[in-house]
């Protein structure tokens, strides 16, 4: 039973052993490093630009006063 276990967990850790071996791969390439730096950062090359996704159910706030609006509303009583 502590053979089957050993046997298991040394299968799992190989498993480990090749995945990180391969994320140090890409890690280690020009690519990969600014895909780290780009998700660690939000950094981006010279002339990229960003975008902003807003969600649409979301209502925009109402415009600011107008001049007409705030004159209107100090000569409420009039």
């Amino acid at each position: 039973m502590l053979d089957q276990e050993s046997q298991a967990n040394l299968k799992d850790l190989s498993a480990q052993q090749t995945t990180l071996q391969q994320n140090i791969s890409e890690l280690e390439t020009p690519r990969g490093k600014q895909a780290v730096l780009r998700q660690e950062y939000s950094v981006g090359e010279q002339g990229e630009n960003m975008i902003i996704i807003v969600d649409s159910s979301s209502t925009p706030p109402p415009p600011p006063p107008t001049f007409l609006d705030k004159l209107k509303s100090a000569f409420s009583w009039w």
